[in-house]
């Protein structure tokens, strides 16, 4: 429900590099590490459904589909 509520909000793609790295964001939400092509806005998004989480050594896998 979160997330389609930060897609109706269409926040805009934000990029920053700290430490070397680029970072990608969206609105007010947090910037992380850049992997790859990114939507200018999320709402160019569908409806987000989180099927799964999970989480090893540490490292949170989520596990998703966009409609």
């Amino acid at each position: 429900t979160r997330i389609n509520q930060w897609i109706a909000a269409a926040y805009p793609r934000h990029l920053a590099l700290e430490d070397g790295t680029r970072q990608v964001g969206f609105g007010a939400l947090p910037a992380c590490a850049c992997g790859g092509t990114h939507v200018q806005a999320l709402s160019e998004l569908g409806e987000v459904t989180i099927l799964a989480l999970s989480e090893k050594k540490g490292a949170l896998s989520v596990r998703y589909e966009i409609n």
